[in-house]
């Protein structure tokens, strides 16, 4: 490997290294009560926030399918929705068997991310689709850490640890494309 490739490679570890320290942080101070600590956090609870978390995700999606122009921000979104419909699939039928949902968490989630599709940051579909999304990723990962820690059902343990991943390059990807297409 030449050398400047090495030295992106360190600057990109290391961005993404203070990226996973500060949502870390978030994630420890976050406002989500029945999360936040071993002994509020439970499964149900949070596969019950996930799910309202990705239908929201899909509409945001589908938003930026209708009036995008973006050729890579289309083909996430259309990546987004196959991914996102798999997941809810597979976290409903975890919550089957604790039970059914938790209607205090889904409702939370819903109002979060209600806010969120209604306060855009920009007028541009494409730009305001990745913004959103970052804030979207940056609120999956929040929920997922305490899942990662406290869950003793490794099928919950493995879609959180697996989340985190996802959106947190999902995120360096997203600020990429921000800092090419807004300058």
């Amino acid at each position: 490997m030449c050398y400047s490739k090495k030295i992106l490679l360190m600057f990109v570890s290391i961005f993404a290294f203070s990226l996973c320290s500060v949502i870390l942080a978030t994630a420890q101070t976050s406002t989500r009560d029945q999360m936040k600590h071993k002994e509020q956090y439970n499964d149900k609870t949070f596969l019950s926030a996930m799910v309202a978390h990705s239908r929201a995700t899909i509409e945001i999606a589908d938003l930026v399918l209708k009036s995008g122009k973006d050729p890579q921000v289309k083909k996430w979104a259309e990546a987004i929705k196959i991914v996102q419909l798999e997941n809810i699939e597979r976290m409903s039928a975890l919550l089957i068997a604790l039970g059914g949902v938790d209607q205090k968490a889904e409702q939370e989630m819903k109002d979060s991310m209600k806010e969120l599709l209604t306060n855009p940051v920009s007028q541009n579909p494409d730009i305001n689709f990745v913004s959103m999304m970052i804030d979207n990723n940056g609120m999956a990962i929040d929920m997922s850490v305490p899942a990662v820690v406290y869950s003793k059902n490794d099928k919950v343990v493995q879609l959180a640890n697996w989340a985190i991943k996802a959106d947190l390059q999902a995120i360096l990807s997203y600020k990429a494309w921000l800092a090419k297409n807004t300058q």
